[in-house]
């Protein structure tokens, strides 16, 4: 960021929160293969949402099922498991509303280095994480939500049981709506 040309008088100095370019890159991509992840895993999740079917065809439906989610998961982009988008390092910067410069001071040590770097406005990290922050929640208890689907096997007799709670923690993973 910045420029090599400076302000001809003094430049005015606004205070700016900066993030890393790389996280904010970072956040973006978890962002988008989650909207990708959930396309692929969403229609399994949503099958559980549906009445059971009777005790008698769950054995054989569970076990669709439980192929149906490790295709998903075999298809779905892998997701970027951090859990701490929403608080990124921020570094406060200056900038010159008049010639555009920004500048982020280092500690004085007498010499001077100028460096161009990459940062991007907190704002506009802060701004997409919001629009992404509940795609990135779904996708990843949909993701464990198959996982667990994909490796157990209910016990005989409680196949509509384990259908139904599995169909509750789908319906939380859609924020309680399933549609």
């Amino acid at each position: 960021m910045g420029r090599n040309a400076r302000c001809d008088g003094d430049c005015s100095e606004h205070r700016l929160p900066l993030v890393q370019a790389d996280d904010f890159d970072a956040l973006c991509l978890a962002v988008e293969t989650a909207r990708a992840s959930l396309k692929v895993l969403a229609p399994v999740a949503r099958s559980l949402t549906d009445t059971p079917p009777s005790e008698q065809r769950c054995q054989e439906a569970y076990g669709a099922l439980r192929i149906a989610a490790r295709a998903a998961l075999d298809h779905a982009r892998p997701a970027d498991e951090r859990c701490d988008w929403g608080t990124p390092a921020v570094r406060i910067g200056w900038w010159c509303a008049q010639c555009g410069n920004v500048d982020a001071y280092e500690p004085c040590i007498d010499v001077c280095i100028w460096r161009d770097a990459e940062w991007v406005n907190a704002g506009l990290y802060t701004a997409e994480y919001e629009r992404g922050a509940g795609d990135l929640r779904a996708a990843q208890a949909l993701r464990g939500l198959l996982r667990q689907i994909a490796a157990v096997a209910p016990l005989d007799g409680r196949c509509c049981d384990t259908w139904r709670e599995f169909g509750t923690q789908a319906g939380r993973a859609f924020g309680g709506d399933a549609g």
